[in-house]
């Protein structure tokens, strides 16, 4: 019973990619003014990856009705990620849910193309594990993206927040560094987030709301603590050059005790590849030729 319900299954993931990609490829494309107002016209469209660029006509497709749908939760949730991975120019909520379902229905079927063309022998029983990891394919790659961004931007922190206080200490208030900071920065991805603090600034958002929601784009505590800091001595009219100097020396001390952790952590960590490769050869060089005489006799 199992069997059937699985190659039921299968065989119905197959026939609803066939026709995804028979409609995608055949189907009457969309006008020119609904693809504008959706915002997937491929002009100018840039894809950081080549898998998302090969399924975006199938998403072409069904995000029309995917707009459609009542996925609140999920849209609310996925706009924090798309910030947080500096991708809210790049996908839209909607249209990030399109390409999980574009690939969970384009993936059985990619590989099973590959299937019968090489002559690899998978079961068609295996569809339902490639619809599956299709599906949540786009939200492990957004998370690489979120968590490589973070990192890059622990990186950046010591650099910018040494340039925002010469700023302040040159005479600058902090809005005049975030700028110099902006302009004379190296490019990344806490530039760009000053970047679009001063737009919101000039927006007309107030500089400690521009900054609180620098931190939650961000999502990372050295940041928030960063932010918090900075708004709390606004408040209390505090100087901004030695809050900003004093910031950066925390942060450097915290970036020392973190290497210091992961060193300890290291040491313990070859431990196990010592157990396990080194301490076995060693044995076998020192007691091998013992052994052997024991067995097999001799001077």
């Amino acid at each position: 019973m199992i069997d059937f319900l699985t190659l039921g299954l299968a065989f119905s993931l197959i026939a609803v990619a066939i026709f995804i990609l028979v409609r995608t490829i055949m189907g009457d494309q969309m006008s020119l003014e609904e693809q504008e107002r959706l915002g997937i016209g491929l002009t100018g469209k840039t894809f950081p990856s080549v898998m998302f660029r090969l399924v975006y006509p199938i998403v072409k497709r069904i995000l029309p009705s995917v707009n459609k749908w009542k996925i609140d939760d999920f849209r609310q949730k996925i706009t924090k990620q798309l910030a947080s991975g500096g991708l809210r120019d790049v996908f839209t909520p909607d249209e990030f849910y399109a390409f999980r379902v574009a690939f969970a229905f384009a993936l059985p079927a990619a590989v099973y193309v590959y299937n019968f063309v090489l002559g690899l022998g998978l079961s068609i029983a295996y569809v339902p594990v490639f619809a599956v990891f299709g599906w949540f394919y786009p939200g492990l790659w957004l998370g690489g993206v979120i968590k490589t961004r973070q990192e890059q931007i622990k990186r950046e922190m010591p650099f910018v927040v040494d340039l925002l206080t010469l700023c302040v200490e040159a005479g600058l208030d902090f809005s005049g560094a975030m700028a110099k900071v902006v302009e004379k920065g190296q490019e990344g991805p806490l530039r760009s987030e000053f970047e679009t603090v001063l737009k919101e600034i000039k927006l007309g958002a107030m500089r400690s709301e521009a900054l609180k929601s620098m931190g939650e784009r961000i999502g990372l505590k050295e940041i928030s603590s960063f932010v918090s800091v900075l708004v709390t001595a606004e408040r209390m009219g505090s100087p901004i050059g030695e809050v900003l100097r004093a910031q950066s020396d925390s942060i450097r001390h915290e970036r020392f005790m973190a290497a210091e952790e992961k060193g300890g952590k290291a040491a313990t960590k070859i431990l196990i590849p010592m157990a396990i490769f080194i301490l076995p050869a060693v044995f076998i060089v020192i007691f091998g030729p013992i052994i052997l005489r024991k067995i097999y006799g001799g001077g």
